[in-house]
């Protein structure tokens, strides 16, 4: 890791509670997690303090951002959608890359993204057709959550077409540095603003990319 940025101590905040975390607690999650081997010097202390906030605050795994890493790093695996390019101002020459997190809206917008406007109405009329009589029976509801939940999803994975949270990572002499976490809902201000408060300091070459035309 970048060892340019002074700042010891970091505040992260949920709701109306804070914590004070140190970098030498960020620097030894890294460790716990394999972090400093599977991307030595290549990770941000605010890469550390979403990983860790996700797992302390909303119970998910690290390793299901290492997962995605590795598929970065080494080619292995992935079932989630390809990496892609920012296009836009002001992420314009950054990369992400999506990880699965188990969460309601993540769920939520997959199935949204691959059943369409009139996916879940189709499913029902399909399900409840008038041909299968009046009452609706436990076949009928069964049928109806695995075309609009186990189908679709599935459907998805199998394709590798899967999109989640973020990974926010900068390409620099051939090699990926990983910046921060986010996700939909965070607007690209607000993580460029994060980029430039942290990982510009740990990283001076990150300003030249984030300002080029």
């Amino acid at each position: 890791m970048a060892g340019n940025y002074p700042k010891t101590e970091f505040q992260v905040h949920l709701g109306d509670n804070s914590e004070t975390v140190t970098a030498d607690q960020l620097n030894g999650f890294a460790e716990l997690y394999g972090i400093d081997r599977l991307i030595p010097e290549r990770y941000s202390h605010l890469f550390l303090l979403n990983l860790y906030s996700m797992e302390k605050h909303q119970g998910i795994p690290p390793d299901l951002v290492t997962q995605e890493i590795k598929s970065l790093e080494q080619g292995s695996q992935s079932y989630m959608k390809p990496e892609t390019p920012y296009k836009r101002k002001p992420l314009r020459g950054l990369w992400h890359k999506h990880f699965f997190a188990s969460l309601p809206s993540t769920v939520a917008h997959n199935l949204s993204n691959e059943l369409g406007r009139s996916g879940v109405r189709q499913a029902v009329e399909t399900a409840f057709h008038p041909s299968k009589g009046d009452r609706v029976t436990p076949e009928m509801i069964s049928d109806l959550v695995s075309a609009i939940v186990e189908k679709p999803f599935q459907k998805r994975s199998d394709e590798g077409r899967l999109t989640g949270e973020w990974i926010v990572y900068a390409k620099h002499r051939d090699q990926n540095y990983y910046l921060c976490i986010s996700s939909h809902k965070h607007g690209d201000d607000a993580i460029a603003g994060n980029l430039r408060t942290v990982c510009c300091r740990e990283f001076e070459w990150l300003a030249d990319i984030m300002d080029s035309e």
